[in-house]
């Protein structure tokens, strides 16, 4: 009997987030052609919000340490890795963590697979010449450095060139890809419901979505998601006088999926983000999007184009929370627009972003270097 090619994965698993789900459907479903051996990366504090950047630091480190003592375990033992797939996210773990990882298994020559979690430019490259100096020295001893998103990877291009670079977007199980579904019924006098998924800060935008709601009054505003402790004063000081927003913390996945379907529009004004699987669930379930021009957002929506399931907007607009209101109200009140982007989210998940559409592309990647 053939053995199978062991691949050690360095990701979050045994964690609530867009990553560990992203892992989770990875040994999941290439199972079957890989042994996957775990080394999970989850960070090993329980509330970001109370956490001080130097003491993000300290457990880093400790972090950092205890995966390299993993990783020379694992490399001295007779069924050494075959590859080693790093999934990484452009914080502090990356630089403190990932690029030791690259470093130690580079020097054991174990072919390297980099995952780049993210559209952070300067998260994974850095903003001085010697960080960008030290990120691309480390990034050029992978033998594979995957992007989620297009600008990421048009910079591992002109880093590592087309062979060595790959993009390979996010993807939902097709149990997750809803049907196509009619706008959500609604009785005479009630309300449209706008939603904003996430962990509620100011990077997410959760503060913007109160300024819309402020501005939307007959329509209400549920906000979905942790709060961290140094946030929430502030966030519930915002709120106070809008009466149309509700703080509904976090939900079970079977709650969130029961919330999708009654919404009438996902509001996600993010500062940054990577390809986040928040509006891919969003499109499965037939919801209109109105987000942000940040990330892959714009290419997973099909913005300006004929199958788009929702809106962006630009954080450069002088008046980007009157553009936000325009948005919102255009993919809740234009029944042509909406029903066609109802129509589409679900059509563009299946077709661009649902497992067996993407998770071959991995499998060939990970092949290649076994």
């Amino acid at each position: 009997m053939k053995l199978k090619p062991v691949v050690a994965l360095y990701a979050p698993v045994n964690v609530i987030g867009g990553i560990a789900t992203w892992a989770r459907l990875v040994i999941e479903v290439l199972g079957e052609d890989f042994t996957f051996v775990v080394v999970d990366t989850a960070q090993h504090y329980m509330d970001l919000g109370q956490t001080s950047f130097s003491r993000r630091l300290i457990f880093g480190t400790r972090d950092a340490a205890t995966r390299i003592f993993e990783t020379l375990n694992l490399v001295s033992r007779k069924t050494r890795p075959n590859v080693a797939y790093i999934a990484a996210a452009p914080s502090l773990g990356f630089w403190v963590r990932d690029m030791l990882l690259i470093h130690v298994l580079a020097s054991f020559r174990v072919p390297i697979i980099v995952h780049l979690h993210g559209g952070d430019t300067v998260g994974f490259f850095g903003r001085g010449r010697v960080s960008r100096w030290y990120a691309r020295l480390s990034l050029s001893r992978a033998s594979k450095v995957v992007s989620i998103t297009p600008d990421i990877y048009a910079e591992l291009v002109d880093v590592l060139g087309d062979e060595r670079s790959a993009y390979i977007p996010n993807m939902l199980a097709t149990t997750d890809v809803a049907v196509r579904r009619p706008a959500p019924s609604r009785k005479d006098g009630c309300r449209s419901m706008v939603v904003h998924v996430g962990w509620q800060s100011i990077a997410k935008g959760s503060l913007d979505v109160v300024e819309v709601a402020r501005l939307m009054p007959h329509f209400d505003f549920v906000l979905v998601g942790g709060v961290p402790v140094d946030f929430a004063g502030r966030l519930d000081r915002a709120v106070g006088d809008v009466d149309n927003v509700l703080i509904a913390g976090p939900m079970t996945p079977t709650d969130l999926d029961r919330l999708y379907e009654l919404a009438d529009v996902l509001l996600f004004p993010s500062i940054s983000e990577g390809f986040p699987m928040v509006v891919l669930e969003a499109m499965s379930h037939g919801l209109p999007v109105v987000a942000t021009d940040v990330g892959a957002i714009r290419e997973m929506i099909g913005a300006n184009s004929a199958d788009a399931a929702g809106l962006v907007v630009s954080r450069d607009d002088s008046t980007f929370i009157q553009s936000l209101v325009k948005a919102v109200e255009r993919a809740v009140l234009d029944e042509s627009f909406a029903s066609a982007a109802r129509a589409s989210g679900p059509q563009r998940v299946a077709r661009l972003y649902s497992v067996e559409s993407v998770m071959p592309r991995l499998r060939r990647v990970i092949k290649d270097l076994c």
